[in-house]
């Protein structure tokens, strides 16, 4: 799609943004192209935590895809193997260096991310980039969205700004206990509902010893919208998830209305 507004089509526009379902901004759109101006940021991604604890250029989440799955298909082989099983078995993948030595790092996808013109230029431009793309597209199950797009910044130079400020607040579990969980909560004011905080951003009110049940951070969500506030204060514009089929949840996007947008 980046491609074809960019390249195809020759558009011209200041940021190309990917929101994916479920989000909603935390800005109204006037004040969300004069945040964007005003930072002079050339990309963001979605969010830079993974499992509450915030990416750094020092600290790799796992080395390169030895936990995802390489696509096989040679002899009686399973289609899907992990890497390790396939090293093994004698095969070598034929990754190139440069795609192993950026693609160390897991984030939240590019569909929701901002992207300025400049970057997605550069991007599409790239043909280490365009052999990225296709090589996890085709031969690794599970690490299109999550590493792909820091490793896309990296190698065009963009690696400091990708490990900067995340654009999404999000949160996990959305459970009536407060417990470890990996799936994607849906925002609501709910307070009889527990969600899982993970932003490590410095300053966050919610990184608070009455907050914390282990190396995890909670709040119920009659605390959503101070945690939103916040997240606003500290950066992110956009927020998820939201479904339109929770009462709790659309109330909570006209309070974001009355808030954030018609201030």
């Amino acid at each position: 799609i980046m491609n074809w507004l960019t390249n195809d089509l020759n558009l011209e526009y200041d940021y190309h943004l990917t929101m994916g379902g479920a989000v909603y901004p935390l800005y109204n759109a006037k004040d969300l192209a004069l945040h964007l101006q005003q930072t002079k940021r050339d990309i963001w991604l979605g969010e830079l935590t993974h499992t509450g604890k915030l990416l750094e250029d020092s600290n790799d989440q796992y080395k390169f895809l030895m936990r995802k799955r390489l696509i096989y298909t040679s002899g009686k082989q399973k289609y899907q193997q992990r890497t390790k099983r396939y090293l093994n078995n004698g095969f070598v993948p034929n990754i190139p260096e440069f795609i192993q030595t950026n693609m160390t790092k897991k984030t939240n996808s590019g569909n929701q991310g901002v992207f300025s013109y400049k970057f997605v230029k550069k991007l599409t431009n790239s043909p280490e980039v365009k052999e990225l793309f296709a090589t996890a597209k085709y031969g690794c199950c599970c690490c299109l969205e999550e590493r792909t797009w820091i490793a896309a910044a990296s190698i065009i130079g963009y690696k400091k700004q990708a490990l900067a400020k995340a654009s999404m607040f999000q949160v996990w579990g959305g459970e009536k206990n407060c417990q470890s969980s990996m799936n994607n909560a849906v925002l609501s004011v709910n307070e009889s509902i527990c969600f899982r905080n993970e932003d490590a951003t410095e300053g966050s009110a919610y990184l608070q010893e009455s907050h914390m049940n282990g190396d995890a951070v909670y709040f119920r969500g009659n605390e959503t919208m101070t945690a939103l506030r916040n997240a606003k204060h500290h950066g992110f514009m956009f927020a998820r998830k939201f479904s339109s089929e929770d009462p709790s949840s659309m109330k909570l996007l006209g309070l974001i209305e009355k808030e954030f947008h018609h201030k």
